[in-house]
């Protein structure tokens, strides 16, 4: 495919790039990045075409085994480019995201589809979105915890890692982001808390949480004037419960 379009653009006078595989004269192949331009004598004619070719397999190869290791990574990793746009994007990423394909996405902006509200449902300007900032002071983000939103609409909690992506000079390129769905992580915590604060055989606030609430009641009592009232009552024979 790639001959017939070179044999096409030369017959046309027009010129050609691409890559293709090449061999050795001892018939082992390389990958050529290749272009061919065509050359015009006085009167306009192509005298003759004059070819470059480029040398790009230990390129590939790493840009293969990039694209291998993102591959088989369990976190999620997607790319996005100066406006905001995905310019890749893992497998990982894809299922956690309720995608199918890398085409779905490639191209639309990353924030509009996946960051597009908080958690509470209201509108996220992506002004105000820590991703947008990393993008335009070039300071990484790092363990930040948000929720991001699939395909489906279904917000899901994610540890974030956002890193910028420079161009030679100095040239803001895009970034990196890397995230984990932490759902169970939060599902975990919120158990955790309400070990700590609820009494195991009643399910009712323990003493813990009771001073916690009592602080925080008196101080808002300090703050502001408003009266409280405190009823406390025994649940009779408890020991039977507990038996």
């Amino acid at each position: 495919a790639v001959l017939d379009r070179l044999r096409r653009e030369l017959a046309a006078g027009g010129s050609f790039q691409g890559s293709t595989v090449n061999y050795r004269k001892d018939g082992t192949p390389y990958l050529v990045e290749w272009s061919v331009t065509p050359v015009r004598g006085d009167a306009g004619d192509v005298e003759f075409f004059v070819s470059v070719q480029r040398d790009i397999t230990s390129r590939a190869e790493a840009e293969q085994f990039s694209r291998t290791l993102l591959d088989s990574l369990g976190e999620g990793v997607f790319g996005i480019d100066a406006d905001g746009r995905f310019t890749f994007v893992n497998p990982a990423a894809l299922r956690l995201l309720d995608y199918e394909d890398e085409d779905e996405l490639l191209g639309r902006n990353s924030h509009r589809l996946t960051h597009h509200t908080d958690s509470e449902g209201q509108p996220y300007p992506e002004e105000a979105c820590p991703i947008y900032r990393v993008m335009h002071t070039g300071e990484p983000l790092e363990a930040w915890q948000d929720w991001f939103w699939r395909r489906d609409g279904q917000a899901f909690p994610v540890e974030v890692y956002a890193t910028p992506l420079w161009r030679e000079f100095g040239e803001e390129s895009g970034g990196v982001v890397v995230f984990r769905d932490i759902t169970e992580q939060k599902r975990l915590e919120a158990e955790l808390e309400r070990q700590a604060t609820h009494d195991r055989l009643t399910g009712l606030h323990n003493r813990t949480k009771l001073y916690e609430l009592l602080d925080s009641t008196h101080d808002q009592f300090q703050r502001y004037g408003t009266a409280y009232a405190l009823i406390m009552f025994d649940i009779d024979l408890f020991k039977s419960i507990n038996d």
